[in-house]
């Protein structure tokens, strides 16, 4: 995950453009919020993963039962602390600006959002794979039941970081903190990173729900701008 200079991503432009609003403290005890909801259902998972999984994970099998909130709660749920810790750096370094450039109610609407797209891309994506084609009904119902489930804050935590560089794509990031790079070429690469991902085959890793997450955070920002409450770039 990249880190950003303090300076690298400040928004002159939407503070100057927003001077009247001061976002400052509800948006940081949001995100704070957020980041502390993650890590009690990462300890969650310690204690005791078949509830876990149960709950806060999702896939085609979890809607099919009626838990349709999974879609929601697999986006602040991480298993494994590297996982939780690459989703928290992302989540503070981008998320910040989202947060103090939107204040907390719509940088919760924002995440929760992300979260929910993410996950639905997820679900529609291995339902396509499993309904595409000539496959027998029997077939097709143990691929539907068996399709992978999904967990983890990567898809809001995409939706936050299209969403900041778009803000202010000039902005100078620091990719793996060591290499300095404008924040839209480092768009460009992540969104590579999954496009090539989600065509190379299975790998472990929801690169159709990052992208979904991805697509929200366009999504908002251009609204955004459409209504006016952002400044276009210059």
């Amino acid at each position: 995950m990249p880190r950003i200079p303090n300076r690298g991503l400040q928004l002159p432009l939407v503070r100057r453009y927003y001077s009247y609003r001061r976002y400052d403290n509800d948006g940081l005890r949001a995100l704070y919020a957020v980041m502390a909801i993650n890590l009690i259902v990462f300890l969650g998972w310690q204690t005791d993963p078949d509830i876990m999984r149960k709950h806060f994970t999702t896939s085609i099998q979890h809607l099919r039962e009626g838990r349709i909130y999974t879609l929601l709660t697999a986006g602040v749920s991480q298993a494994s602390f590297n996982h939780l810790l690459a989703n928290m750096i992302g989540l503070y370094f981008f998320g910040r600006e989202v947060a103090l450039t939107f204040g907390a109610r719509q940088f919760v609407v924002l995440y929760c959002t992300g979260a929910v797209m993410g996950s639905l891309a997820h679900v529609a994506y291995y339902y396509y794979q499993a309904t595409k084609g000539g496959t027998h009904p029997w077939g097709r119902e143990m691929r539907l039941a068996t399709a992978p489930a999904c967990l983890g804050a990567s898809a809001a935590v995409s939706t936050l970081v299209v969403t900041a560089i778009l803000l202010n794509p000039t902005a100078t990031v620091l990719l793996y903190g060591i290499v300095p790079m404008p924040a839209a070429a480092l768009g460009v690469l992540f969104l590579a990173q999954d496009f090539f991902g989600l065509i190379g085959g299975p790998s472990g890793i929801s690169h159709v729900g990052h992208l979904g997450g991805a697509a929200t955070g366009a999504a908002f920002y251009f609204l955004m701008r459409r209504r006016g409450l952002v400044p276009r770039w210059r």
